[in-house]
């Protein structure tokens, strides 16, 4: 009587030896980075060494690892290479605390490969930097603001006594 393995019919089921052969990986990852610029936003960057069958790659971010990954960026891979390739993308709406990044490899024969996740933290900042004069009697009163991503939405003036005054 014969046995069924995987699709494949096997002679003898008492003994065989099943080897598998793993297909190489579509991309050989040098780096993975994730970099505040100027504008407060994160620059993820990669590097390959080589590629093989690569399609493209798809970073992916979350704020809570117990939620779902949401695709920020795709970009088109060179598909077959063996030099050294630069990628990157911005992430142009960070949060302010725990950002996680992570780049999904897909190759042309539909394997899919995920890189390590990155962790990156981003404080909060104030919209409202400096004011000047202080202390005010009544004068002109002056606001330095970032330029920040975010619009400031509403500024409330309030007195030593909480009293709201503009």
């Amino acid at each position: 009587m014969n046995t069924w393995w995987n699709g494949y019919e096997v002679e003898n089921s008492d003994q065989f030896v099943v080897t598998v052969q793993p297909a190489p990986l579509p991309v050989e990852l040098i780096q993975f980075t994730a970099d505040l610029n100027e504008n407060r936003n994160y620059v993820l960057n990669w590097t390959t060494a080589s590629e093989e069958n690569a399609d493209y790659f798809s970073v992916e971010k979350t704020s809570d690892l117990h939620k779902e990954f949401k695709v920020i960026g795709r970009i088109k891979a060179h598909g077959n290479s063996t030099i050294v390739n630069n990628y990157s993308l911005e992430d142009t709406y960070p949060v302010n605390g725990y950002s996680y990044y992570r780049l999904i490899i897909y190759d042309y024969n539909g394997t899919v490969t995920s890189s390590k996740i990155l962790k990156k933290y981003l404080e909060a900042s104030l919209p409202v930097t400096r004011i000047f004069p202080n202390p005010n009697y009544g004068s002109e009163l002056f606001l330095n603001v970032n330029n920040t991503s975010s619009k400031l939405q509403h500024i409330a003036i309030v007195n030593a006594t909480g009293e709201q005054v503009y």
